[in-house]
Parts: structure tokens; C-alpha cells; sequence
């Protein structure tokens, strides 16, 4: 059992310190808040917006999403190096196995090329054609200055995306994009997006919405332990750490037949440049 949770993400530490924890035997009809970590404030998910309370596969899906879009924040920051942002789209609309099949086969090709192809990819649906396509991160190099996303593509960008098409992707049309070159600084949040913005209305059971190279991705250091010193103890070992955001939540959950509940406090900090 544990009180505290750090979670170091590169230049990014989170904390969740858990507090009144209190356990009660099954059997009573209170309702509990369901467990949601929250992310950024700009898109954090509240079990307390949906008007369909008793809908709990609706909750569920919701649920994991939140936590998924958590999931890839952290692995995005824990990979600065991906910075290449890839749209891959298909002429012919394909379901969902099939489109499995040729997302791998890419991922097989690339890896010929580039020797620790670091990836990770999200599924969306169009927002006109409801249509199926993956929007892919990647450390792989961009040998030109491409167009940015705001001006029409140049005749060099153009030409790295049909050749990119031609080799890796034949099966659709690819849009590509240099996020550090257009100055984006939350990759992250821009990547994480894509999760829940076509996907909280669908029922994706046996679904999986988004994948990575599991060998080649640094991943998160998540530490829990049982820790009796005051918050403020805790913060003062990261003192070259500034609060991006915080929060104090409810929780409730159900484990080994009880149901606890209690408090959570929570902190988001970055790194500060020395």
C-alpha cells in the first residue's frame, strides 16, 4: 500500500499524494467518484459533466481515455526527440483490421531505414467522412524546411511527402509536418488531443487507439511509496521545479471488496532551465 505516487517524465515530475484514505465494507448504495487523473486543466475529463450518470460504460470509456491521453503525454515527454508529426490517410476506407495490416507493414519498411525508429501513433475518425485514419510521431529526420501548417506547401515539401507515400504508405494519401521547426512547444498536448476528440462518442471495445516502439520509447519512472512527511517536506526535494498546475480531487474506487474513498492532491512541475 502507498500514499504517495511521483511519476518523472524527462524535465516533467507529477505527485500524487493521497489523503483520508477510509475503507468500508461493500454493500451500500453511496456513490463514489471514479478515479481520473487529470492531465492538463485545459482538457481534463469530470465524471460530473456527463449528463448520463448512470451510464457506467459511457463513465468507462471516458474513463480511459483520459487516462490513455495521460499515458501519452508522459511517454511524449519523456521522448523529446519525436518531433516529426505524420497523417496517414487512406483513398479506399478500410476497417479497422484491415488498417492494422498496413500500419504495421509501415512500421516494417520504416524500420529498414531508420536504425532506433522511435514511434507513436494515435487513431482517429474524420470529422466530415467519419472515415479512419492514424496520426503518427516519430524521430525521424527532416532533411529539408518543410511548409508550415498556416501556408501552402512548398514544391520541396510536396515532393518528401509523395515520396514518402510511394515508399512507405501506398495505400492513402501522408501529410507531414516539422513540429519543431513550426515552433510548437507542447507537442505533447497537441498529440494527446487527437484521443479524445474523436473518440469520446464511440464504443472502441477491443480497440486499440493508440500504439508505440515499445523497445526503442524511453518510459516514465513511477515511484509509490508509504510516506508520513507534511506535502510541503515532500515539494523541497524539488526545488529547481516550478508548479505548472495543481489540483485536490475526490476519489473513490472498489479493491479486494471494499470500497475506499479519500482525497488526492496533485502537482504538475516542470524543470526549470539553469
Amino acid at each position: 500500500m502507498y500514499n504517495l505516487k511521483i511519476i518523472k517524465c524527462g524535465n516533467r515530475v507529477e505527485i500524487y499524494k493521497y489523503n483520508n484514505i477510509s475503507v468500508r465494507a461493500k454493500g451500500t448504495e453511496e456513490e463514489f467518484y471514479r478515479f481520473i487523473e487529470p492531465g492538463f486543466k485545459e482538457e481534463q475529463i469530470k465524471i460530473d459533466d456527463i449528463e448520463v450518470k448512470k451510464d457506467t460504460k459511457l463513465e468507462n470509456r471516458l474513463n480511459n481515455l483520459n487516462r490513455t491521453r495521460n499515458k501519452i503525454i508522459r511517454l511524449i515527454k519523456c521522448n523529446d526527440d519525436m518531433n516529426t508529426f505524420i497523417t496517414l490517410t487512406f483513398a479506399k476506407e478500410k476497417d479497422y483490421k484491415e488498417s492494422k495490416k498496413c500500419l504495421k507493414g509501415l512500421f516494417d519498411r520504416l524500420r529498414r531505414d531508420y536504425k532506433g525508429l522511435k514511434y507513436l501513433w494515435v487513431l482517429e475518425y474524420g470529422d466530415k467522412n467519419n472515415r479512419l485514419h492514424y496520426h503518427l510521431l516519430a524521430n525521424i529526420d527532416i532533411p529539408i524546411i518543410l511548409s508550415s501548417s498556416k501556408e501552402r506547401k512548398s514544391k520541396e515539401h510536396k515532393q518528401l511527402e509523395k515520396e514518402f507515400s510511394k515508399k512507405y504508405w501506398k495505400y492513402g494519401f501522408v501529410d507531414i509536418r516539422a513540429l519543431n521547426q513550426e515552433g510548437n512547444t507542447n507537442i505533447a498536448l497537441y498529440v494527446s488531443t487527437y484521443i479524445v476528440k474523436s473518440l469520446e462518442d464511440r464504443d472502441l471495445e477491443g480497440y486499440r487507439v493508440f500504439g508505440y516502439s515499445n523497445k526503442t520509447l524511453n518510459k516514465p519512472i513511477i515511484e509509490t511509496s508509504l510516506d508520513k512527511r507534511p506535502l510541503d517536506e515532500i515539494l523541497k526535494q524539488f526545488k529547481g521545479y516550478k508548479v505548472s498546475y495543481s489540483n485536490n480531487y475526490s476519489i473513490g474506487y472498489i479493491k479486494d471488496g471494499e470500497e475506499r474513498k479519500g482525497n488526492v492532491t496533485y502537482f504538475d512541475m516542470v524543470q526549470l532551465i539553469t
